[in-house]
């Protein structure tokens, strides 16, 4: 999509218009790339703190333990690159994310022609962070999931060397997260998006509680794993990967007819407005040849 300026029936393409798609096109790459990157450059980033303590009171770094945690070797280095990696993606992706959502919002409360051209193009580019989150937590992609997505990342490096800590740890971020998605509720109803109600349960936030507690209960299956009831388990975990992928089945196909009402809907709507214009005009057009 370009901008231009409207002036009568001629278009202008003006230097302001051309620094507006320049920095459209350089913030949609930024975000591509940083929605990409960011968990495997923060897990690169954190990866470099966790060392374990050898005898001899050596400590290794876990990734590679060849390396030594200390001030005369190769990790000092490597610590300075991963805390500017981690504020880079960890911090500067999340505060990007946020500038665009509060950018996206300025867009859409405006009227002119104009900006209903770049609300379409931000809606393309940018839409995954915020469309499918009602009005009041439009930032729950930027906060809420990115913290619990590296909250998880960290335990599960820092407690490799223990993986029931690591499990309980994740088991424990996983409730607390399905607890604020019962009380927010936050993604939008999307055959009417215009009546959003958060204390609605839409499909999407049916899902999203899917989507934490399915987890949730594959860590409490591999914790109660042991060499007597492997078969079990295996089992559990099959069926746990088949219910979720039957959830998104149906949530996709009610969607989908959902928005074929919705769209059914709006035409009806309409169609009846387009003939009620059509009444009153040709009404007032008898009344003007009588008179």
């Amino acid at each position: 999509i370009k901008y231009y300026r409207v002036s009568g029936d001629t278009m202008s393409d003006s230097g302001h218009t051309k620094r507006s798609r320049a920095w459209s096109k350089m913030s949609g790459s930024l975000l591509f790339w940083g929605k990409l990157l960011f968990m495997l450059m923060c897990k690169f980033a954190m990866s470099a703190w966790m060392c374990t303590e050898r005898t001899g009171a050596e400590s290794v770094l876990n990734a590679n333990p060849e390396i030594t945690c200390d001030s005369e070797g190769p990790w000092i280095g490597m610590l300075v690159t991963s805390i500017f990696i981690f504020a880079l993606f960890a911090l500067g992706f999340p505060l990007f994310s946020a500038y665009i959502i509060r950018y996206a919002q300025n867009v859409h409360a405006a009227d002119a022609e104009e900006a209903e051209l770049l609300k379409e193009d931000t809606e393309v580019k940018f839409g995954t962070l915020y469309l499918p989150f009602d009005k009041d937590n439009l930032y729950w992609l930027v906060g809420p999931v990115n913290v619990k997505r590296l909250l998880i990342q960290f335990f599960v490096l820092a407690l490799e060397t223990d993986p029931v800590a690591a499990g309980v740890a994740s088991l424990i971020i996983h409730i607390l997260f399905g607890i604020a998605l019962v009380i927010r509720r936050p993604y939008i109803n999307v055959a009417d998006p215009d009546t959003e109600d958060s204390q609605v349960w839409d499909d999407l936030d049916v899902l999203a509680i899917v989507n934490s507690v399915a987890p949730a209960v594959l860590i409490i299956t591999g914790l109660a794993a042991n060499k007597n009831n492997g078969d079990a388990v295996f089992v559990v975990g099959i069926l746990v990967i088949v219910f979720i992928l039957m959830a998104h089945i149906v949530v996709f196909v009610r969607l989908q007819a959902k928005a074929a009402e919705a769209a059914k809907r709006k035409d009806a709507t309409a169609s009846r407005t387009a003939k009620m214009g059509a009444k009153e005009a040709g009404s007032g057009a008898t009344e003007a040849c009588a008179g």
